[in-house]
């Protein structure tokens, strides 16, 4: 037995070598884990970049970023290998929202194992992208709520050529999306004869035509407006060329269609392309019946807000506020309608409610302007220091009208005018009234006259066409209340009230028009002017 010991002594110093040996082998194969880098981020507006950035680490050959517009990285925007320690991101084309990044150091050697993921920076892009758009639109384009539009210049919708019968380009411009006009450029958006646009917002989400300068400093004239030219008939000649270079429109297509406007504002726009040349907010020069503009706003034009330049457009809820010279103005035989239109004059501009004429050059001349218009409501600014706010109608210059349902007041010249002997004798024959020019069941109040008096040897006299009892017209007393807030230009409510919700006006005498209970524009239990329009001065 004692003979075994040396034997069992000599096994068990083997073993005892061979687990020493085993534990050293075990300790230089465990590689260090790095640490995890630290991320922080730094956005630079002017130049529209993002550098991500991450403290240096020790042993790291390189490292891994990840950026992702959720914190869960599922589906990262960038998932790339960056050597150093920044990452400059380019976001011109980003939307606004929040973003996330990470990333870990990859190690240089099997001595050392990747880092874990950093915690994750955050970034808030509250501004969204800016894309400029200039020139020519030669095919289908479509403008993104995510991002805003700079337009720089005069931007056509459509071919050089607007009579090119290929012109088939339409625009389409998504609810929320914010198009701004940069000024000093002439900015201006023109659809072509032939082109469209097919602009629907809605009333969470109007499409906004602005200014570029920042809120509290944006005035009438920052830039130029909204000009659709049509392929419909006028009566100054087959075709004619639009103020300020805005190109050719009018031809023989009367259903003509040049897409949709809905839910759209057009802010501080009407510049003045040359002396005694300035811009509308929305010009329609020769558009057909077959466009939709229903639920827009020009607010604070430098000169009309919305013009018809003859054609056959159509147009419902229409809000025009502050604008510098005519609220709404047609001319050059303007054959459409209108219904539920609110005109508000401020305390620094304006001129009339309604500016009517058929053709200032040939009175007479065919087709006659003859719109129908109803549910109507036209505020003046009387005590406007600048005695700027003149007639609430002037209907003049041999134009046809049937006018409807509407709401006269506050104007320092006259509820109405009318102008030129063409004008009288197109209204009249065989003695009587013929229906060619008619307001009827219409209130007037608070107006500084009623009716003008320059009517000598007319066939009929201003009080004697609107004081007709066929008509139905009202006159009523200083103060009566008949628009919930009229005056007020911060806050003002277009409601009817007292007897123009209480009253029933004429029945529409033709298809497209609604038929309500109520006169004026503005239904007394369902404001449609509420959430998307703006008020005031900015």
């Amino acid at each position: 037995m004692l003979r075994k010991w040396p034997i069992l002594l000599v096994l068990m110093a083997g073993l005892i070598v061979f687990g020493v040996a085993c534990s050293d082998d075990d300790d230089d194969s465990d590689p260090e884990q790095l640490s995890a880098p630290t991320v922080a981020v730094d956005y630079d507006e002017a130049t529209e970049t993002v550098t991500w950035s991450w403290n240096n680490i020790a042993n790291a050959e390189n490292y891994r970023l990840q950026v992702a517009a959720a914190n869960d990285f599922a589906s990262p925007m960038v998932d790339m290998v960056v050597e150093g320690t920044e990452y400059m991101w380019d976001v011109a084309e980003v939307a606004t929202g929040t973003y996330y990044a990470r990333t870990l150091a990859q190690a240089n050697s099997a001595d050392y194992l990747d880092s874990d993921w950093s915690a994750a920076a955050e970034w808030n892009r509250d501004t969204k992208p800016v894309v400029t758009i200039t020139g020519t639109i030669t095919e289908d384009m479509t403008l993104t709520s995510d991002k805003d539009y700079l337009l720089s210049g005069g931007v056509f919708v459509g071919l050089e050529d607007p009579a090119d019968p290929n012109n088939k380009v339409t625009l389409t411009i998504e609810a929320g999306t914010e198009i701004i006009g940069q000024s000093g450029t002439d900015a201006m958006l023109v659809v072509a004869r032939g082109g469209k646009i097919m602009a629907e917002g809605t009333a969470d989400a109007p499409i906004v035509f602005t200014s570029d300068q920042p809120e509290g400093e944006r005035a009438p004239e920052d830039w130029g407006g909204v000009i659709i030219n049509g392929f419909a008939s006028l009566n100054t000649g087959d075709t004619a060329e639009g103020e300020g270079g805005t190109g050719t429109y009018g031809g023989t297509n009367d259903s003509d269609g040049s897409g949709t406007m809905r839910y759209c504002r057009i802010e501080f726009a009407g510049r003045e392309i040359s002396p005694d040349n300035e811009l509308n907010g929305l010009a329609l020069q020769g558009v057909g019946s077959g466009t939709t503009l229903e639920y827009i706003q020009v607010h604070r034009n430098k000169d009309d807000g919305v013009e018809f330049f003859g054609g056959t457009a159509r147009a419902k809820y229409m809000l025009v506020t502050g604008a510098g010279d005519d609220q709404f103005d047609w001319t050059d035989g303007w054959r459409g309608k209108g219904q539920f239109w609110v005109a508000q004059q401020n305390m620094l501009d304006g001129d009339q409610g309604f500016e009517a004429d058929n053709n200032g050059e040939d009175n007479d001349a065919l087709p006659r302007s003859f719109p129908t218009i109803m549910n109507f409501t036209l505020i003046g600014a009387m005590n406007n220091t600048n005695d700027e706010s003149d007639i609430g109608m002037l209907l003049r210059e041999g134009t046809s009208a049937n006018i409807h349902n509407g709401i006269v007041m506050n104007f320092g010249d006259a509820g109405i005018d009318i102008d030129q002997e063409a004008t009288f004798v197109n209204a009249w024959s065989g003695g009587a009234f013929n229906g060619n020019l008619v307001v009827t069941k219409t209130i007037f109040v608070d107006n500084n006259e009623v009716y003008a008096t320059d009517d000598t040897g007319m066939p009929f006299t201003e009080q004697e066409f609107i004081e007709n009892p066929d008509f139905g017209n009202w006159f009523l007393a200083a103060g009566a209340g008949v628009v919930q807030n009229p005056y007020d230009v911060d806050a003002p409510d277009f409601r009817s009230a007292g007897a123009a919700a209480n009253n029933d006006g004429d029945d529409p005498p033709i298809p497209w028009f609604d038929d309500v209970d109520f006169i004026g524009a503005v239904d007394p239990a369902n404001d449609w002017t509420a959430g998307w329009t703006i008020a005031g001065s900015d």
